[in-house]
């Protein structure tokens, strides 16, 4: 079975290959516009299938889907959620919401739901609380971090981009704790986020059009220019062979970059 959303159609679908039958199913927070197909609520446009069978996409209110039943589970207070993700270690739904400058977990056990500020986060609306509210990828006094992209690596650590903050995001769910990572480039605004086969976190930069690659043990960045201008690289998917794919929107062209080996140590006898 394949699933996937309608955005502005506010729709969780499925396709079945052997009938070739389209199946629709819509969430009670989306509600008609009153003119035009368009709807309110917020549609998806993220779908994950977690080890239960569940489907979690990020709408207007985040949503969980129940096949079996066919029936929706609202979060919204994970509403308005810029991506989402499972993280490898538990199985736990993971987002990431750009406005409120948070992130969060929905436990896929007890639906519990939990969220955290970043310090940048904390840092710009303190920094900007009196300048007036801005809308737009481009803001000269943000009040918030902008998580964007949300991952893990094999350790169930998360990882994000900080769009407005121009940084990498480490947050440890055990000790609940974060740590951030500046990024060297002049305007980094990191989009895509992946971590490879050796925990190497890479991400996209959207006005920079480089890729790069962050050692998470020693924080170095070192940067790949990307060889098409306007890149727009929204994900980043490691594949078996410790490839990084990527699509590029602007160019209409589908690639994957090939991560250089490290190093081996040869010892001397």
């Amino acid at each position: 079975m394949v699933w996937f959303v309608e955005d502005t159609q506010c729709k969780l679908s499925k396709f079945d290959p052997e009938t070739q039958k389209f199946t629709d199913y819509e969430p009670p927070s989306c509600k008609p516009t009153g003119s035009g197909p368009e709807k309110l609520g917020g549609g998806a446009g993220s779908v994950r299938m977690d080890r239960l069978g569940n489907l979690w996409a990020n709408g207007g209110n985040l949503w969980r889907f129940d096949p079996k039943t066919e029936k929706f589970t609202e979060f919204p207070e994970g509403g308005h959620a810029y991506s989402l993700e499972l993280d490898k270690k538990e199985g736990n739904v993971w987002f990431a919401q750009l406005e409120e400058g948070k992130i969060g977990k929905v436990d896929i056990m007890t639906l519990k739901l939990t969220r955290w500020t970043p310090p940048a986060s904390v840092r710009l609306a303190s920094i900007n609380k009196d300048q007036p509210e801005e809308i737009g990828n481009t803001q000269t006094h943000p009040k918030s971090a902008g998580p964007r992209r949300i991952t893990s690596d094999s350790q169930g650590i998360i990882w994000f981009g900080e769009w407005w903050a121009g940084q990498i995001g480490r947050f440890d769910p055990k000790t609940e704790t974060f740590k951030e990572f500046p990024l060297p480039d002049p305007d980094p605004t990191p989009y895509g986020i992946g971590v490879d086969r050796n925990d190497f976190v890479w991400y996209s930069s959207y006005d920079d059009d480089i890729l790069g690659r962050l050692d998470p043990k020693t924080g170095a960045v070192v940067e790949y220019p990307f060889p098409y201008s306007g890149n727009g690289i929204r994900e980043l998917l490691p594949d078996s062979e410790g490839r990084m794919w990527y699509g590029t929107p602007f160019n209409n062209k589908v690639g994957y970059f090939i991560p250089p080996e490290e190093p081996k140590t040869v010892s001397k006898k």
